[in-house]
Formats: structure tokens, sequence, C-alpha cells
């Protein structure tokens, strides 16, 4: 994840240095956070199991990908229908 995550980093830094980006470009973005996500969700779900009885590792799992799922669609949706007036 954290390999990800420089990568991901340096590559936006080189894109806006170059000017040089894409809608391709910015998907793919897209597409790898949500692996990243994904990975730590699942990650942090199975330590839950492992220290918690499977209620509350549930509910705290379900918490979080709520959570996650509801930041990525904020974040999405703001874009498009939170834009300034002219």
């Amino acid at each position: 994840m954290q390999l990800v995550s420089i990568f991901d980093g340096v590559d936006d830094e080189v894109a806006r240095l170059t000017g040089r980006t894409s809608r391709f470009g910015a998907f793919l973005d897209s597409l790898t956070d949500r692996f990243v996500d994904t990975s730590i969700i699942v990650s942090t779900s199975i330590h839950l199991l492992r220290i918690l009885s499977p209620p509350q590792a549930i509910l705290l799992s379900g918490a979080i990908l709520f959570s996650s799922i509801m930041g990525s669609y904020v974040a999405a949706t703001s874009k498009t229908t939170l834009r300034a007036e002219p």
C-alpha cells in the first residue's frame, strides 16, 4: 500500500509538471485508489475477526465499509453537483 501511494504521488507530480494529464490516467488513478481501499478494509476486517467476537467484528467492518463507500460517493458527486454558480 505504501509503494502504491509513493508511485501515485510521483505520477501526479510528474503529470502536473509536464502538463500531461488524461481522463484515462485520472480513471486509472481512481481505480488503483479503490484497490488500496479494498485491501485496507479486508485486512482490517480479518484483524478484527481475530481480536473481537464475530458480531462486533462484522459491525465494525460494516461501518468501515459504509464510511469508505460514502466518502468516495460524496467526493465524486460533490464535484458535479456543488459547482459554483456563475
